[in-house]
């Protein structure tokens, strides 16, 4: 569990570090099956259900910049996603009924890997409330020099902003928007085995990584069991599947926010893939 002062300053600020989340066993042992999955992705020439390439990918440099699909690598990912370790943090945020929604491995290879733009998860993805955590287990050191996560403290508590082009859902926030003032970002570096906390309405993104050291990131997002998504089809039986501590439910709790509908027109379901239009990025 996180003290009060650390609830309270992720309450604050809109996002926490926690050390010494993951053992040294545990960080080893995930970094293996990462390299194992790389190197299988010699044999890959697009993206998949599984990968998701860096450009320049080939057999004989294999770039994997995401791994999509890590519960289905290897049983370990998910033994730590339904850890008490995780979610006993998590519950400190989010509440004592838990969804796992989302489980994906980003790897920035050293000297190539892709920013990611600026965004609010909340703008891509909205719900009927906003007790949703994104969780950063970082699995090498994640600093300023290779690509670590900035974010606009307090940012959760201000407006969702529009993260359309032409009407379009892009996935980030354009350049001079109303509202993002990114002079007041800041780093949030985190050590090998330590975790990063964001919340879901939190302004953020990460530089590209020209260093020559790997940053490794395995995120999970959580919801709060009664944050139902507002532009997804929602299967009540997969839902009651994702609960990982608590109880299931069928009523949505609401709270006042006002929100563009995303319009997905591209279909793309990967942030990569969505940003990669945006005409004007802040990162390159």
């Amino acid at each position: 569990m996180l003290n009060s002062a650390q609830i309270d300053s992720y309450r604050e600020n809109g996002y926490l570090v926690v050390e010494n989340v993951l053992r040294d066993a545990e960080v080893a042992q995930l970094n293996a099956l990462i390299d194992r999955a790389i190197e299988r992705s010699e044999s890959v020439e697009r993206n998949d259900d599984m990968y998701d390439l860096e450009p320049g990918h080939s057999a004989d440099r294999p770039l994997v910049r995401g791994i999509r699909d890590p519960l289905s690598l290897h049983p370990l990912f998910g033994e730590i996603s339904r850890s008490n370790a995780l979610l006993d943090i998590v519950e400190s945020v989010v509440g004592p009924d838990i969804r796992h929604e989302l489980s994906f491995v980003n790897i920035k290879p050293a000297g190539c890997g892709s920013p990611v733009q600026w965004h609010q998860d909340f703008g891509i993805l909205p719900y009927t409330n906003d007790d949703l955590v994104v969780c950063g287990l970082a699995l090498t050191d994640s600093t300023v020099r290779n690509g670590c996560l900035h974010v606009i403290p307090g940012s959760h508590r201000g407006p969702i902003l529009d993260h359309h082009q032409d009407g379009v859902m892009i996935g980030a926030i354009q350049e001079g928007a109303t509202g993002f003032d990114i002079a007041r970002a800041v780093p949030v570096e985190v050590p090998a085995g330590g975790m990063s906390l964001h919340h879901f309405r939190t302004l953020h993104g990460s530089a590209p990584n020209h260093s020559d050291l790997d940053r490794r990131i395995y995120f999970l997002d959580y919801a709060a069991a009664d944050a139902f998504p507002v532009a997804k089809k929602i299967s009540p039986v997969e839902f009651d599947q994702r609960i990982v501590r608590g109880s299931a439910t069928r009523e949505a709790r609401m709270m006042p926010l006002t929100f563009p509908i995303p319009n997905r027109e591209r279909r793309a379901d990967v942030l990569f893939h969505l940003q990669a239009g945006l005409r004007k990025p802040i990162y390159s």
